[in-house]
């Protein structure tokens, strides 16, 4: 169950996360284009824009500043910044302006806010979101090629159960999945190795309910590591 919920999840994130990738180099060229061809003045803050921001039932109140300048023609251009802050800027005070030279009202404030925010913020958020998606994939791909190795080449043995209980450290649609816990000792070596199954969506209590063993496919130079537990034997699905 788990190993399926993995796919769904990093298949949906990693794709997310090149979005968000894609996203941050476009915006990162349209700012380098723009710094590298943009006309530098001064400015002046003629007004503030309050915007009331709410979430979770707490409100914030950002200012975007308005400014006006001049362009070398005499022509006086006014904007509204992008970007807010959280303190209000004082009305009069100069700013430092970048704007196109052959579109005068594409104008913007030299600010690390103004241009650099955005590109950081979906920067990281696509490296979040694609790193969580490969691990999970790749996660479950090696899960995969484990087992498929140990289909073919493993040794079946007969672990005996010593309980069944719920992973707490696992929460899945609000719920705790179950898994299979059975020990083993190695007749010839005496080595001993503990077996634990897969995630497991309902309880399987009453499908190994009598049984003492369970059988468990290992690899016998890693048992403790390489293993996997065919539950599926006495009817129960992951």
């Amino acid at each position: 169950m788990v190993g399926k919920v993995m796919i769904i999840v990093g298949g949906i994130f990693a794709p997310v996360g090149v979005i968000l990738l894609v996203v941050c180099a476009a915006l990162t060229i349209n700012t380098v284009q723009f710094r590298a061809s943009a006309v530098s003045t001064t400015g002046t803050v003629v007004d503030v824009r309050p915007r009331l921001n709410c979430s979770d039932g707490s409100c914030t109140t950002t200012y975007r500043p308005v400014v006006a300048y001049r362009t070398p023609d005499g022509a006086k251009i006014i904007f509204t910044s992008d970007s807010g802050t959280n303190s209000r800027p004082q009305v009069g005070s100069r700013v430092t302006v970048l704007f196109a030279e052959n579109d005068p009202g594409h104008a913007r404030l030299d600010s690390f806010t103004e241009f650099w925010l955005a590109p950081l913020i979906t920067g990281l958020l696509g490296i979040v979101f694609t790193g969580i998606g490969a691990v999970l994939i790749i996660t479950r791909l090696r899960r995969r090629s484990r087992d498929a190795w140990l289909d073919t080449h493993g040794t079946r043995i007969s672990a005996e159960i010593v309980r069944v209980e719920q992973n707490r450290s696992v929460r899945i649609n609000g719920v705790h999945p179950w898994r299979v816990i059975a020990d083993w000792v190695d007749p010839a070596s005496g080595g001993h190795a503990t077996f634990t199954s897969g995630d497991l969506r309902h309880n399987p209590s009453d499908r190994i309910t009598g049984r003492r063993t369970i059988e468990v496919l290992i690899d016998p130079a890693d048992p403790g590591r390489r293993y996997r537990m065919l539950l599926e034997s006495v009817g129960v699905i992951g």
